[in-house]
């Protein structure tokens, strides 16, 4: 188990999660050093956005195609495009956002009357691609071989290593409508929407259909033993809730602290999943409390997690400053938001029996069930790393709260 405690009023819940299932570590120790930088970081995915391929702006996404040129030869890579479009919350139409999905109610208002994206890359959507499927530099007269391709200008993305600016990997996107060929698919994503589960050939995750937090975690052979190692994601937090007409103190008074389990619930079920993943699964949750009968919808916050072949982030939170929340509330009442105490949890199930934990203070505490004297301080503000590695496999985690 592993878990820290933040007293401290704060103005802006914010978490930030990146979640490395670290299916390859052992790989890039034991390899030496890579001579190529899609050898070396192959582990890495790039996410940019549109703005900075301009080249292709407002061209039909089916058009672009991704090659690596390596060993005098072209290839065509995985790649992805996850389109956003901006519009409104159903709950409040005066936030606005961008959307990575369509909200279904789009279709059915005048102002907006839209039920997709336009299949156009502009600048808010994003392509995504791995640093392992990226090439060497090609020149001006090495081209793919695709007539149509020639009518249009291509555009070369160059990856430096941050720490030798001499170390580069490169890609190169092509417009046309005759390549034909599928796009490569080595990841194997994939998706179960029943059990909410997102998987691939590396590892496999389910998540809390009430919740919305994580439930197991498989690492999956020959990076782990396929088994499930994860018991519960916990979450628990005191303080105050003023809404003005009445307040809610939550941990104090006698009164419990709020939890996962019975204060945390997804608002009416709104779940999105990338409908077709290639190197990437984005998944986005609308998040809302409850405290006994009294549901606070106005306070849901979106959760965005997004799921790359070795790892993944999780995002999300609500802006607690006052004003903010009158906007929110559409109340001239002030509406106050203490948090006194945030304290979040992995619990690790039996399975993981034989791994070590590892963080800033502590190194190579033995996971076993028995209760050990550890260090337990966390430093404020919270950006904090955990390690938990064994034959089970290897998973590091990064937090941030804001």
């Amino acid at each position: 188990r592993k878990g820290f405690v933040m007293k401290t009023n704060v103005t802006t819940f914010h978490i930030l999660y990146v979640l490395f299932l670290v299916v390859c570590f052992s790989f890039i120790f034991s390899s030496g050093y890579a001579q190529e930088l899609y050898e070396e970081r192959q582990y890495e995915p790039i996410v940019l956005s549109g703005f900075t391929l301009s080249k292709f702006y407002d061209v039909p996404i089916d058009e672009i195609y991704m090659y690596a040129y390596r060993d005098s030869s072209w290839s065509l890579i995985p790649f992805q495009i996850d389109e956003k479009t901006y519009g409104p919350d159903s709950m409040n139409t005066r936030i606005k956002r961008w959307w990575y999905f369509i909200p279904e109610w789009w279709a059915n208002v005048d102002s907006i009357g839209i039920n997709s994206h336009d299949g156009l890359l502009t600048g808010h959507d994003e392509l995504v691609f791995m640093i392992a499927d990226l090439g060497d530099k090609a020149s001006a007269s090495d081209w793919i071989d695709n007539d149509e391709s020639k009518n249009y200008q291509r555009l070369e993305i160059e990856v430096t290593d941050p720490f030798d600016e001499n170390r580069k990997a490169y890609g190169y996107l092509y417009r046309s409508s005759s390549i034909g060929e599928d796009i490569p698919r080595p990841y194997d994503f994939r998706i179960n929407l029943a059990d909410h589960i997102v998987e691939n050939n590396r590892y496999s995750i389910r998540i809390s259909q009430q919740t919305g937090l994580i439930e197991d975690v498989v690492i999956k052979p020959p990076y782990g033993s396929g088994v499930d190692i994860f018991d519960t994601q916990k979450l628990r937090f005191a303080g105050l809730l003023n809404f003005g007409q009445f307040t809610i103190p939550i941990g104090k008074g006698g009164n419990p602290a709020a939890n996962e389990r019975d204060n945390l619930y997804i608002y009416q079920h709104t779940i999105h999943y990338t409908a077709d993943p290639v190197v990437r699964v984005v998944r986005e949750v609308k998040q809302s409390m409850r405290f006994g009968n009294y549901p606070l919808d106005q306070l849901s916050f979106y959760v965005v997690t997004k799921f790359y072949p070795c790892n993944g982030t999780l995002e999300g939170g609500a802006d607690l400053d006052p004003n903010k929340l009158k906007d929110l509330f559409g109340t001239e009442e002030d509406i106050i938001i203490q948090l006194d105490l945030l304290r979040e949890s992995w619990d690790f199930n039996a399975a993981t029996s034989g791994m070590k934990f590892y963080n800033r203070y502590n190194n190579g505490v033995s996971i076993d069930g028995v209760l050990d004297e550890v260090v337990k301080t966390i430093d404020v503000p919270i950006k904090e790393w955990f390690l938990t590695t064994g034959n089970q496999g290897t998973m590091f985690t990064q937090i941030e709260f804001q």
